[in-house]
Formats: C-alpha cells, sequence, structure tokens
C-alpha cells in the first residue's frame, strides 16, 4: 500500500506544483472487500507517452519514471487493476484491488 499511496501522491503533488489551479482530489474506499483508490490531479496537460508507457518529465528522467510502473507492478502483484485516464486539465489514477 505505501509503494501505491506514495507514489500516486508523489506525482500529484509534483504535477499541482506547475499549475496555478492546484486541485488534488483523493478517494479511498473499501467496498465489499475491495479497496477503490483513485486520484485525480490539476496538471499542466503535457503527456509523453512512449509505447504507451508515461515517460517522466523530470530534468534528470534517468532517475526518475518509476514511480507509476512500480504502483503497476505492485497491483498486478496482488491481482488487481490500475487505470489512467487525463484530458487537458486533468490526470486520474485508478486502482482497484481485491485484499486477501
Amino acid at each position: 500500500m505505501t509503494i501505491i499511496l506514495g507514489n500516486l501522491l508523489d506525482n500529484a503533488i509534483t504535477a499541482v506544483s506547475d499549475v496555478p489551479n492546484k486541485e488534488i482530489q483523493f478517494l479511498f474506499r473499501e467496498n465489499k472487500g475491495r479497496i477503490i483508490i483513485s486520484i485525480i490531479n490539476s496538471y499542466d496537460g503535457t503527456v509523453i507517452l512512449k509505447d504507451n508507457k508515461f515517460i517522466s518529465r523530470k530534468k534528470d528522467a534517468q532517475l526518475h519514471g518509476y514511480g507509476l510502473k512500480n504502483v503497476q507492478r505492485t497491483v498486478e502483484k496482488y491481482h488487481g487493476t490500475m487505470k489512467v485516464t487525463h484530458d487537458i486539465n486533468y490526470f486520474q489514477v485508478q486502482v482497484l484491488l481485491y485484499p486477501i
């Protein structure tokens, strides 16, 4: 859970630091034995994709860009799902976990 929450919140906080409209919406809920996590944040509207994977825009990209990969790997390890969507103003990551 620390890998998932830590990386998603860190990414959201970093993204809002570059925009005047700083907004982060965070949802963490248990429903019928499932854990639902949703983080929506404002951002500058720029996304870089390579082979359908998000690429870090931080200055030293070789030391960054592992957050979403680590989240995805952890979610898959526990048989959950992760969905990433974005539009011109908001970036959203939704995670669904089935705790044992």
